[in-house]
């Protein structure tokens, strides 16, 4: 990939970078109150795939900026981590609607951002 495309991928990483960042100490703060071992294990997981892709997103950024060209291996990396962690907020999302205030426990997470910018960053992955 390269050219115009790059810069919507590139933007859309960073953002995803920032995103999964900030979210961490909000994730782990949560995991402590869950009594659910499901949505302990859920949250836990999407915490250790928020480092994943805080650290692919920042790689990817700055090869949009720096390289100008994506690899055919790293696209379809970010593509299958993005598949994989919007698969997981649907998981976290039916496993949190047991617990109590699950509403704003969903929002205070960022399910839906996460789900949102990795969704958009898959359809641009073609």
């Amino acid at each position: 990939m390269e050219g115009k495309s790059l810069y919507n991928i590139g933007k859309l990483c960073g953002d995803c970078n920032r995103l999964c960042s900030k979210n961490m100490n909000r994730v782990l703060e949560k995991i402590s109150l869950l009594d659910n071992k499901k949505s302990v294990q859920l949250l836990s997981d999407f915490a250790k795939l928020s480092i994943v892709m805080e650290y692919l997103c920042s790689y990817v950024s700055n090869l949009c900026c720096n390289e100008e060209n994506l690899s055919k291996f790293i696209i379809s990396e970010l593509k299958n981590k993005c598949k994989k962690m919007i698969d997981l907020q649907k998981k976290i999302k039916t496993s949190l609607k047991n617990e109590k205030n699950s509403t704003q426990l969903i929002k205070y997470i960022r399910c839906n951002e996460i789900m949102s910018i990795c969704s958009k960053i898959h359809s641009k992955c073609t």
